[in-house]
C-alpha cells in the first residue's frame, strides 16, 4: 500500500486497581488507548496508489534514502521502475522539495528529456536575468527548478517556486500567461513596480479589446497603463469619435498621462 499518514489520539481511561503509590503516580498509572481517526496518503506518493507492490517498495525505498540525503541509494533503489509516468512524479517531488540533485536524476528517465533539458536551459538562461532576492547560487537554482516545472505544465510548482524566491516579474509573467489577471495585477502591485503594473495593466487591456471584447473596460485599463493613445487612435480611424472624445474625458478625470 501506499504510506499513510495516520491522525492519532491517546485515550485516557479510569486508574488501573492495582495501583500503589503517591497521588502524582497516577496520572501514568491511567489506562490508555491509541485511537486511530483519519488518514492521508502522504505527500510523496500521492497519484502513486494503483501502483503495483513492486513499484511501491522501490519507491519507499527511493524516498526513505531521499530523506537520509543519500541519493546515490536513492537512484539504485528505483532505477529499475522503467515508466517515465513514475519518473514524472518523482522529479515533480523534487521540484517541490526545491531538490536539484534530485530533478537532475530524473530527467533522463522521461520519455522527451532531451526537449525538456533543451527548454529548461533555454528558459533558465532567461530567468535567471533580472530581479530577485537571495544569493546568486539560490537563485539560479530556483530558476532552473522554476523552468523545468513550467516545461513539464507543472504551474502550482512553479509559482511557488518563484514566490520563494521574490521573482515577482516572472510570477506576473506566469499568472498572465494563464489569463489570472486580478492575482497578476495584484502581484504586481503588491511588489511595488510601476513599470511592472503598467505593462500587466497594458497587457490586460488588449487582452479584453481582442479577445472578450469588452472594450469599455479595455480602455480603463489602458488608461492606467499609460498608453491609451494607440488605443484612441484606432477609435478614430474606425470613425468612433464620440467613442474616443468619451475616452479623452474620463481619462483626463483620472489624470492620465497628457493624450
Amino acid at each position: 500500500d501506499c504510506p499513510r499518514l495516520y491522525a492519532a489520539q491517546i485515550e485516557y481511561g479510569d486508574v488501573s486497581s492495582d495501583v500503589s503509590g503517591s497521588s502524582n503516580n497516577v496520572k501514568d498509572a491511567k489506562t490508555c488507548d491509541i485511537v486511530l481517526s483519519t488518514w492521508i496518503i502522504m505527500s510523496s506518493f500521492r497519484g502513486m496508489e494503483d501502483e503495483g507492490p513492486s513499484t511501491l517498495s522501490a519507491l519507499v525505498q527511493f524516498a526513505y534514502f531521499t530523506a537520509l540525503c543519500d541519493l546515490e541509494s536513492a537512484y539504485i533503489a528505483i532505477q529499475l521502475v522503467k515508466r517515465p509516468g513514475i519518473w514524472k512524479k518523482l522529479c515533480l517531488l523534487g521540484i517541490r522539495q526545491q531538490n536539484l540533485d534530485l530533478v537532475q536524476r530524473c530527467l533522463p528517465n522521461l520519455g522527451n528529456e532531451i526537449m525538456v533539458i533543451q527548454a529548461a536551459k533555454r528558459a533558465t538562461i532567461r530567468i535567471s536575468r533580472g530581479r530577485g532576492q537571495g544569493g546568486r547560487g539560490q537563485n539560479e537554482e530556483i530558476a532552473t527548478l522554476t523552468a523545468i516545472a513550467l516545461e513539464l505544465g507543472a504551474t502550482d510548482e512553479a509559482e511557488t517556486l518563484l514566490r520563494s524566491c521574490a521573482r515577482y516579474d516572472l510570477l506576473v509573467d506566469l499568472l498572465r500567461s494563464q489569463n489570472r489577471w486580478d492575482e497578476a495585477l495584484g502581484s504586481a502591485q503588491d511588489h511595488g513596480d510601476a513599470s511592472l503594473l503598467e505593462e500587466t495593466h497594458y497587457q490586460y487591456a488588449e487582452y479584453l479589446e481582442n479577445t472578450v471584447g469588452e472594450e469599455g473596460l479595455a480602455a480603463e485599463h489602458y488608461m492606467l497603463s499609460g498608453r491609451v493613445k494607440e488605443f484612441l487612435v484606432r477609435l478614430v480611424e474606425d470613425g468612433r469619435l464620440k467613442e474616443a472624445e468619451d475616452i479623452v474625458v474620463k481619462a483626463d478625470g483620472m489624470a492620465c498621462p497628457a493624450l
